[in-house]
């Protein structure tokens, strides 16, 4: 009868979707409820989790700064500046976006919000993950973008095969550009296949730049 719950927090408990769809819909009458933190390990999500709890999850508790839930924020809510792009770094600077990954940012909801929104343009990545579940939940939430049509990557490596989908049928990246990392032989031949398959021939910058091959 008294609905005065304001801060819900689950974590780690191995909830099925229908289990958490069940908490989600018991908790559309607390009006008060101003925090809502849900946090399963990144295998047991996929895009219903995220599609589910995108309006509702607190930012503030799934990045380590302001800064960067409000960055999640305006993907989230389409309010983007299709003129800025977004720089994804392990340091912070003023000139231009900067999502600054530290301890305490969640990934995989950036990935996610990238992978929804429709009016960012350019993406660069300056870091990634150390986990390999981390960089694969990232890079299936990017690769479902259909407005990005810059990539730049520098001082990272990517695994070319994750990225596969995106260059293969993204119908607007026009320019990608790869700075300073090493490229195995192996990952090379991944990149190359997915540029020789790519259904949308116009591509019209591709950069290779101070790699070792």
């Amino acid at each position: 009868q008294h609905k005065s719950l304001t801060r819900l927090s689950l974590k780690y408990n191995n909830l099925s979707n229908v289990a958490l769809e069940e908490i989600i819909g018991a908790l559309s009458g607390y009006t008060q409820l101003v925090s809502l933190y849900v946090e399963e390990n990144l295998s047991r999500r996929d895009q219903k989790y995220y599609d589910m709890l995108a309006h509702i999850i607190d930012l503030k508790c799934i990045t380590s700064s302001k800064k960067n839930a409000e960055i999640l924020r305006r993907l989230r809510d389409g309010t983007w500046d299709e003129n800025e792009d977004l720089f994804i770094a392990d340091y912070d600077s003023d000139c231009g976006e900067y999502f600054c990954s530290e301890e305490g940012d969640d990934w995989g909801w950036l990935g996610y919000f990238i992978g929804k929104n429709e009016q960012i343009r350019g993406v660069n990545l300056y870091c990634l993950p150390e986990e390999e579940d981390e960089v694969d939940a990232f890079m299936e939430g990017l690769c479902r973008n259909h407005s990005i049509e810059r990539i730049g990557a520098r001082h990272c490596e990517i695994d070319f095969s994750s990225l596969s989908p995106f260059i293969i049928n993204s119908r607007n990246l026009r320019a990608l550009e790869l700075w300073n990392a090493d490229i195995s032989l192996e990952n090379a031949s991944n990149l190359a296949m997915a540029l020789s398959r790519r259904q949308h021939k116009n591509l019209t910058r591709f950069v290779l730049s101070r790699n070792n091959l």
